[in-house]
């Protein structure tokens, strides 16, 4: 049915049979309805903001202390507890515990600090230089692991506010007890660097005392949460089942303070006029249009529910204005839409599920090839086989750095760091010279990009240039930044490319059929940058091929140091 009249026409109308005033009373009611509807929405995001909260929490400490069980049960660490319990003058066992809690550390770079307890009490530490030594004896003496907060004071008056995990290392040979307790501390902003908030949200963590430990402004950070003002303010609060601690959302009601009281006196004003000039009359014909509000709102409570088969049919004739009939399709076309997004939701779910689950079943294969190859590293030193153990040295660096967070970002200098390892094996297979030029500019070595973009390009220039060429090889890296973008050169001096060949990979909506690395650092590239990316080849038989590559700058993400970090 074709839609009829306007709502203004229909108000008017309604006004001039009712004096005008009883039609304030049906805006009062329609205000007050939506200021129910605005509260119940608040009021169930402030506990979806606290939940996703609570979980982040446990999702970041099960993460750090998931680090600290590999460590704790790892066979040559405990070795070196067990001797330091037997002889803390032992300055060999004392050096390599030093050792291991550095490396650790420098492998976590949210980790400020990490501190050994022993059995008999000394102490050894990595990082976090001059920091108090002061730990709840309980945590130290106890056989589980403990969650706890502090403030450190750093040499030049900065003031970091940590959280710890205290995590006692079991005696597993029978006799019970504790070897030690091994504690990290982490930047308690490592929690604000994943969850966003809305800007009138406050968001704080506190101890089992209500002390405030973790906050996005650290002013905040040591008060009691009864010392912050509640007035104006939504308040939710969850006990996070890991830790023991609380998470409260404080949430300004300013806004929505404003609205509610300017609709308060509209409400009261027009409810005394309503009940003067005629109530009854106003209901009578308002009655088809509150019905299909209700209609309405019915639907949206099933829809909140999670029924995505709601359907509205179109109202009857007192009913059928242009806006209810524009609300009643597109309330129709939105809970569709929704329903198909939750589905592809759930699906990806699942995906997402089935891939972390065969992630975790392969975490063994890197750890047992690391072990593997330090095994073969000191076995080749022993026999003074110094390249060999070069090389080992290079493919472990190599399978840390693909292995650890695909698709994460990295510095320019530790991708060149990277690939220079990466060419450090490949030149062995090379039965002439090669020669490497690598041009980064160090003030570019601490900007951001995706892991693992050269690595194909590179790959090609070895495998397939140089190959069966005679005479040296040369291989150029280099980089500059133009308009704002990294712009990378990757050019050999190998067989190059035929014009055929070189039209395809060129060619954005070919197929590389037979080019799996250059196919994959193209929809990389379109994942990671969408259009801000340009990859194109120049090449000529018997000369040499160029890759020409540009990338956007990662903003915020520009550190002032290059280099590879460890």
């Amino acid at each position: 049915m074709k839609p009829g009249l306007s709502l203004r026409r229909v108000l008017i109308l309604i006004a001039a049979i009712a004096f005008i005033m009883p039609i304030l009373l049906f805006a009062g009611i329609i205000q007050s309805r939506i200021w129910t509807l605005i509260t119940r929405n608040v009021n169930t995001e402030l506990e979806s903001e606290v939940d996703t909260a609570d979980q982040v929490i446990s999702i970041i400490l099960d993460k750090y202390h998931s680090i600290l069980d590999d460590f704790s049960y790892d066979e040559d660490f405990v070795e070196i507890l067990k001797n330091l319990n037997k002889d803390a003058a032992d300055e060999t066992a004392a050096s390599a515990m030093n050792r291991s809690l550095s490396h650790l550390l420098r492998r976590n770079e949210k980790a400020l600090a990490i501190a050994l307890v022993t059995a008999s009490g000394e102490w050894y530490q990595a990082g976090g230089d001059g920091w108090s030594e002061e730990v709840d004896e309980i945590a130290l003496d106890g056989e589980k692991t403990f969650y706890l907060a502090g403030t450190q004071q750093e040499e030049d008056g900065e003031t970091i506010h940590v959280l710890r995990i205290a995590r006692p290392i079991l005696d597993e040979t029978g006799a019970g007890g504790t070897l030690g307790t091994i504690i990290m501390s982490i930047d308690q902003n490592v929690i604000w660097d994943i969850y966003s908030l809305r800007s009138h949200s406050r968001m704080y963590v506190t101890d089992g005392n209500g002390e405030i430990i973790a906050a996005r402004d650290p002013a905040r950070i040591g008060l009691q949460i009864s010392e912050l003002d509640r007035e104006d303010h939504w308040i939710r609060s969850k006990k996070n089942q890991m830790t023991g601690w609380m998470v409260y959302d404080y949430y300004s009601t300013k806004e929505y303070g404003d609205v509610q009281a300017s609709q308060k006196w509209l409400l009261t004003l027009t409810s005394i006029g309503a009940i003067l000039m005629g109530m009854f009359l106003v209901y009578l014909l308002m009655r088809p249009l509150l019905r299909e509000l209700d209609r309405l709102e019915d639907a949206m409570i099933r829809v909140g529910h999670g029924d995505f088969s709601v359907r509205l049919d179109q109202p009857g004739v007192l009913g059928q204005t242009k806006e209810i009939h524009a609300i009643v399709n597109g309330f129709n076309g939105m809970v569709w839409k929704a329903g198909e997004l939750m589905e592809q939701v759930r699906t990806v779910a699942r995906e997402q599920k089935e891939a972390e689950l065969s992630a975790m079943e392969a975490q063994i294969d890197p750890h047992f090839l690391y072990n593997t190859l330090d095994t073969i590293n000191w076995k080749a030193i022993e026999c003074e086989e110094y390249e060999i153990s070069g090389m080992l040295c290079a493919l472990a660096d190599i399978l840390r750095y693909t292995i650890r967070n695909p698709g994460d970002t990295a510095t320019v200098g530790q991708e060149f760091y990277w690939v220079e390892q990466y060419i450090l094996l490949q030149r062995e297979r090379l039965e002439q010279p090669l020669e490497v030029v690598t041009d980064v500019p160090e003030e570019l070595k601490g900007y951001r990009m995706h892991k693992l973009l050269l690595q194909p390009f590179v790959e090609n220039a070895i495998k397939h240039g140089m190959y069966q060429k005679e005479g040296p090889a040369r291989l150029e890296l280099r980089l500059r930044l133009v308009d704002e973008q990294l712009y990378f050169v990757i050019r050999d001096n190998g067989r190059g490319i035929s014009p055929d060949v070189l039209r395809v990979l060129n060619d954005l909506n070919g197929e590389l059929k037979g080019h799996v690395g250059i196919l994959n650092v193209r929809k990389r590239l379109k994942l990671y940058y969408g259009d801000d990316a340009v990859c194109y080849f120049e090449s000529r038989v018997g000369v040499g091929t160029t890759v020409h590559l540009f990338v956007s700058c990662l903003t915020g993400e520009q550190t002032s140091e290059g280099g590879m970090s460890n």
